[in-house]
């Protein structure tokens, strides 16, 4: 069974910050899933994009788009 992705608030979209790589110990981009396909980048140097991530109709390639940078896009895409 798939598992159950709850959706993210705006304080954890506030607070998100790039997580550290197990194996180096230095940070990493991270991404944050929010539920059906969108997601919220968190970059080493701080910059958070919300993307979505979709398939192409024809091609049936997994690709994504992005929407903008947080905070300017804020959580109203949601």
């Amino acid at each position: 069974m798939p598992k159950k992705i709850t959706p993210l608030s705006p304080t954890t979209v506030s607070n998100a910050k790039a997580k550290l790589d197990s194996k180096t110990g230095k940070p990493k981009d991270t991404i944050y899933r929010d539920g059906d396909n969108l997601e919220l980048l968190v970059k080493v140097s701080g910059i958070k994009l919300w993307y979505f991530r979709y398939y192409k109709p024809f091609t049936q390639k997994r690709t994504m788009i992005a929407f903008g940078e947080y905070p300017s896009i804020g959580s109203c895409i949601k």
